[in-house]
C-alpha cells in the first residue's frame, strides 16, 4: 500500500514551465509576462491533463460566468498565444477545437531534483523501508531584499543547530526567508517543505508529515513512531506556519530530535516552540528610513527597495522620482517595514500613485486588500493577517493588546499597567510576555528600563477591537489611565531636574514624545477627559519648552486657554499658571507680561497648597520674566533672595544651579563685566569637567554674548563655532535653536560668504518651524546691507523693530549690540531713506520679508 503522492508544484510543456507556487509562467527559466486572469486560464487548461475544456467550463472556472461573454475568453486565448509564441493555424501547445473548446497539449507533472532539473517523482517507498526523494521545495524565487545578514546567519547555523525557529510577526517574510535558506548545504535525503497553515487543528499533523515524506500509515500512530521511521535518514524539514499548532509541533519536534539524530528542523512561527534544543532567530521588519530623512530620497532603505520592486512588477513603466522615493519612505515608516503590508501597498500604487497611497494609509485596512491570488487566505489582506495573529491570543493577552492601542509610540511597564488599570503583577507580566512571544510587540529604544511598542498596523487593528469590545468604557478608561500616568511622570521629572543634568533628562523624556502628543490631543478633544488634558499640558510644559516643541506648545496653549476655568480645582489652575510661565521664559511663545502675572499667581497658590518645590520653580520663572522685561534690578534681587530662602541646606551646587544662573545674570546687568566673565569662564570649565553638555553650551553662549557686546565678534564667533559643532555632532542642535540663531547672526554681521548665507538659511528655517523667526528678525537686514541694498536692509530692520515692540519684548545684550552696530551703518549709508522705509515696512509679512532678504528665487529654499 502506497501513500498518496503530493500535488505537483510545477507543470511543464515544451520549453514552458508553470510555477503554481509563485503564480508565474517561465520559458527556459525566464519569466513570461502574463496577466493574472490569463494565467488562471492557462493553469486550468494545464491541470486538465490534455483533455478538451469547453468554453463554458473555462468561463465558470475563471470568471464564475458573472456577466461575461465569450469575447472575454477569446481575448484571453489570444493573449496566451502571444505569450507562448503560438500560431493558431499551426498550434504546438494550445489547440482550438472549433465550436467546442480548447486543449493544452504535452503537459507533464514535474518536480525538482537535488540538481534543480525537472524529473518525474519517485514512486512512494513502502512504510517498512522509507526512502523519500530529494525534496519538494518550490523553485527558488528572485533574491530577497534586505535579508543578507539573516541568510548568512541561518546558513552558518545549519552546521551546528538541529532546531531553528524563525520567529516574527505576521507578514514579516519568515516563509520566504526560510525557503531561500533551506536548500543551503542540503542533507543527503533532501529538504522537505511541510505547510501547516491549511491544517485547522493538530489531528492531521502526523499524517500530513508522513504523506509528504512518502511514509506509510503505520508511521502515523505517534510522534515517536514517526521519528523512529526517520531515524536512518539525513534530511531537513521545513515546518512552515506552526503558530496555531505550536503545542503539537513542539511535541513532534521533541520526538524528532530525540529519535532521529540526523534530522534537522527549520520552523517558521509567530510563536517559539519553547522546547529543549531550540534556537530562535527573530525576523525583524525591513529597515525603514529614519524620521529625520522625511522628504528626502530614501531609495537605499530595504523597505523602500521592496516597495519599488513590487510596484514596478505591477506596472513596469511606473516612474521613480525623488518625490516617489520620499513618499515611499513615508509609506515604509507607516507600515513599519512589514513586507506583506508593503507588498499590499505596492499593489495600489499603479492606481493611486505614491502620494495617493501615502495619503490613504490612515484607512489601511480598506486600502491594503489586493494580495496575490495564490497566497494563503490570511495573506491576501492586511486585516486577515492580523486577525489570524490575534485569534491565537489568550483573552487576557487580547485585552491588554487592545488597551495598549491607546499608546502611540513606545511604552514602559508602568504605562502598560496604567492603561490596563492594574498594578504591575504576575498577570500583567504574563500577558505582556505573551504579546512579545506572539511577535506583536517590538522592543524599542530605551533609557534605564526596557520599552516596547506595537507595530502601527497592529495598533490600528487593536484599536478597532477596543472600540468594539464589550467593555462599555474600555477606550475611555484606557486613555484616562494613560493620561494620569503621563501627568505623574512629567510632574516627577520636574523635581528630578534638580538632581540631573539637562541632556540625560531630555533624552529620557523624549521617549514619551509620541505618546504625550497623542494622549494630549485625545484628552483635550473629549469633554470627559478635558481636565486631565489641562493637567497633562501643564505637567509637560517645562519639558516641551526645553525640548524645543514651541509650535506645538503654542497651538495647545491656545486650545487650553479657550476652555472655561470656573470649575478648575485650585491646584490645576496653579499648575496651568506655572506652565504659562514656562511658555514665557523657556519657550518665549507668550509675552513676558502674561508669563510674569502667571508666575506670581502660581506662587501664591503653591504657597497656600504647601508645595514648596513648585513654589521654587515659580520664583525661578518670575526672575526669568523680570530679566526678559529688563525690570529694575532690585525686583530681581528680591526674587533671587526668595529663591535662596527656600533652598534646603543639604542642597549642593547642582541643585542650586538655577538660582546661581540668576546671580550670574544679575552680575552682567549690573555692569560687573570682569567678575561676570570670571564666573562664566569658571562655570564653563566645571560644566565640561562634569560632563554637563548643556551647562557648557549655555556658558559658551553667555560668554559669546559678552564678547559680542564688547565688540569682539571674532572671539564670540569662535565660542559658538565650538558649541554648535558639539550640538550638531550629538543631535542636539534643534533643541538649542537660540544658539543656532545667535551663531548665524554673528556670522552674517561679519560677512556674506556663501557658507554664511547658507547658515543664515538653516537658522531661519529652524526658527520658522517653531514660529520663532521674530527672535532673529534683526539678522535678516544684514544680508542686503552686505550687498549694498540699503533700502531693503532698512525696511527689514524696521519690520524687525516692529515685531519686538509688538511682543512687548526686549533684545538681549548680543542682539542689542548688533542692532546698534546696524544702526550706525544706516546713519552712514541710508540716512535719507528712513521715512520711506518706515512707511513700506508696514506692508511686510514674514513671506515678503524672506523674499526681501534672500530674493524671490531663494524663497523655495527657505520654505
Amino acid at each position: 500500500m502506497h501513500a498518496q503522492e503530493p500535488s505537483p508544484q510545477r507543470l511543464n510543456f515544451g520549453p514552458f514551465e508553470i510555477d503554481l507556487h509563485a503564480q508565474r509562467l517561465l520559458r527556459e527559466q525566464q519569466p513570461v509576462a502574463l496577466r493574472p486572469r490569463y494565467f488562471d486560464v492557462l493553469v486550468f487548461l494545464a491541470k486538465s491533463g490534455g483533455k478538451l475544456v469547453t468554453k463554458d467550463e473555462l468561463l465558470d472556472a475563471v470568471w464564475g460566468h458573472r456577466h461575461v461573454s465569450d469575447s472575454v475568453l477569446k481575448v484571453a486565448i489570444n493573449a496566451l498565444r502571444v505569450a507562448l509564441d503560438e500560431d493558431a493555424k499551426a498550434p504546438r501547445h494550445l489547440e482550438t477545437v472549433s465550436r467546442r473548446g480548447y486543449r493544452l497539449m504535452g503537459v507533464n507533472d514535474a518536480r525538482p531534483t537535488a540538481g534543480g532539473q525537472a524529473a518525474k517523482v519517485a514512486a512512494p517507498a513502502p512504510a517498512s523501508n522509507p526512502s523519500p526523494s530529494l525534496g519538494n521545495l518550490p523553485a527558488p524565487q528572485a533574491g530577497l531584499i534586505g535579508r543578507d545578514a539573516e541568510l548568512t546567519q541561518l546558513q552558518d547555523m545549519f552546521a551546528s543547530q538541529r532546531l531553528i525557529t524563525l520567529h516574527g510577526p505576521a507578514g514579516v517574510g519568515k516563509t520566504r526567508l526560510a525557503l531561500s535558506a533551506a536548500q543551503h548545504a542540503a542533507p543527503a535525503d533532501g529538504v522537505w517543505l511541510i505547510r501547516l497553515d491549511a491544517l485547522a487543528d493538530a489531528e492531521p499533523l502526523l499524517a500530513t508529515v508522513a504523506r509528504t515524506l512518502n511514509l506509510g500509515a503505520s508511521t502515523q500512530t505517534s510522534a515517536d513512531t514517526l521519528a523512529r521511521a526517520l531515524a536512518p535518514l539525513s534530511m531537513r524539514l521545513l515546518l512552515d506556519n506552526a503558530e496555531h499548532l505550536v503545542q503539537a509541533v513542539a511535541e513532534l519536534a521533541t520526538a524528532l530530535l530525540n529519535h532521529a539524530p540526523r534530522l534537522q528542523l527549520l520552523v517558521t512561527s509567530q510563536l517559539p516552540l519553547r522546547v529543549s534544543g531550540e534556537t530562535v532567530v527573530a525576523v525583524a521588519p525591513l529597515a525603514v528610513p529614519s524620521d529625520a530623512s522625511e522628504g528626502l530620497d530614501n531609495s537605499d532603505a530595504a523597505a523602500v527597495q521592496l516597495l519599488r520592486q513590487r510596484a514596478q512588477q505591477h506596472d513596469a513603466a511606473l516612474p521613480w522620482t525623488p518625490a516617489a522615493a520620499a513618499s515611499a519612505g513615508a509609506i515604509a515608516r507607516m507600515l513599519d517595514g512589514l513586507p506583506l503590508a508593503l507588498e499590499l501597498a505596492a499593489a495600489r500604487v499603479p492606481l493611486l500613485g505614491w502620494a495617493g497611497v501615502h495619503a490613504r494609509l490612515d484607512e489601511r485596512f480598506a486600502l491594503l486588500t489586493r494580495g496575490e491570488r495564490g497566497a494563503p487566505e490570511r495573506h491576501r489582506t492586511l486585516r486577515a493577517a492580523l486577525a489570524w495573529s490575534c485569534a491565537l491570543l489568550q483573552p487576557t493577552e487580547l485585552r491588554l493588546l487592545q488597551r495598549l492601542s491607546v499608546i502611540a509610540g513606545s511604552f514602559s511597564l508602568d504605562a502598560a499597567a496604567a492603561v490596563l488599570g492594574t498594578p504591575v503583577d504576575a498577570d500583567l507580566l504574563d500577558a505582556l510576555d505573551g504579546l512579545r512571544e506572539h511577535a506583536l510587540l517590538s522592543s524599542s529604544e530605551s533609557g534605564n528600563a526596557p520599552r516596547w511598542r506595537l507595530y502601527d498596523s497592529v495598533r490600528s487593528y487593536a484599536a478597532e477591537g477596543l472600540q468594539a469590545s464589550d467593555e462599555e468604557t474600555a477606550a475611555m478608561s484606557a486613555m484616562s489611565g494613560l493620561v494620569n500616568h503621563l501627568i505623574a511622570l512629567f510632574e516627577r521629572a520636574d523635581l528630578e531636574l534638580f538632581e540631573t543634568f539637562l541632556r540625560p533628562w531630555l533624552a529620557q523624556l523624549k521617549l514619551e514624545d509620541d505618546s504625550l502628543r497623542a494622549a494630549l490631543q485625545a484628552a483635550l478633544q473629549q469633554p470627559a477627559l478635558q481636565l486631565q488634558g489641562v493637567a497633562l499640558f501643564s505637567a509637560s510644559a517645562n519639558y516641551r519648552a526645553r525640548a524645543g516643541h514651541k509650535r506645538e506648545l503654542q497651538q495647545d496653549h491656545a486650545l487650553v486657554s479657550a476652555l472655561p476655568r470656573d470649575h478648575w480645582p485650585a491646584r490645576l489652575q496653579a499648575r496651568f499658571d506655572l506652565a504659562q510661565s514656562h511658555l514665557g521664559v523657556m519657550a518665549q511663545v507668550i509675552s513676558p507680561a502674561l508669563a510674569l502675572d502667571s508666575a506670581r499667581r502660581a506662587q501664591q497658590a503653591f504657597r497656600e497648597l504647601g508645595e514648596v518645590p513648585a513654589l521654587y520653580v515659580a520664583l525661578d520663572r518670575e526672575t526669568g520674566c523680570l530679566m526678559r522685561q529688563q525690570a529694575p534690578l532690585e525686583q530681581r534681587v528680591d526674587a533671587i533672595a526668595r529663591m535662596r530662602a527656600l533652598e534646603p541646606e543639604a542642597w549642593g551646587p547642582r541643585q542650586r544651579r538655577f538660582r546661581a544662573w540668576h546671580d550670574l545674570m544679575l552680575l552682567r546687568d549690573m555692569g560687573n563685566d570682569s567678575l561676570y566673565e570670571d564666573r562664566i569662564t569658571s562655570y564653563l570649565a566645571s560644566s565640561r569637567a562634569q560632563g554637563d553638555d548643556y551647562g557648557a553650551w549655555n556658558s559658551a553662549q553667555l560668554l559669546a554674548q559678552l564678547k559680542s557686546s564688547q565688540g569682539d565678534l571674532a572671539a564670540a564667533t569662535q565660542l559658538l563655532d565650538l558649541a554648535v559643532t558639539e550640538m550638531r555632532s550629538t543631535g542636539q542642535l534643534l533643541q538649542n535653536k537660540p544658539v543656532l540663531a545667535q551663531w548665524a547672526f554673528l556670522r552674517i554681521a561679519q560677512d556674506a560668504e556663501p557658507a554664511t548665507v547658507q547658515l543664515l538659511r538653516e537658522a531661519v528655517a529652524a526658527l520658522q518651524a517653531e514660529a520663532m523667526l521674530w527672535w532673529m528678525a534683526d539678522a535678516l537686514a544684514w544680508l542686503p546691507a552686505h550687498q549694498g541694498r540699503w533700502h531693503d536692509a532698512l525696511r527689514l530692520q524696521t519690520w524687525a523693530d516692529g515685531l519686538v515692540a509688538q511682543r512687548g519684548d526686549k533684545r538681549g545684550p548680543m542682539f542689542k549690540a548688533l542692532r546698534e552696530r546696524m544702526q550706525a551703518q544706516f546713519q552712514t549709508h541710508a540716512a535719507g531713506l528712513l521715512g520711506a522705509a518706515l512707511q513700506e515696512a508696514s506692508g511686510l509679512d514674514e513671506t515678503a520679508a524672506m523674499a526681501l532678504c534672500f530674493g524671490p528665487t531663494e524663497l523655495s529654499v527657505i520654505q
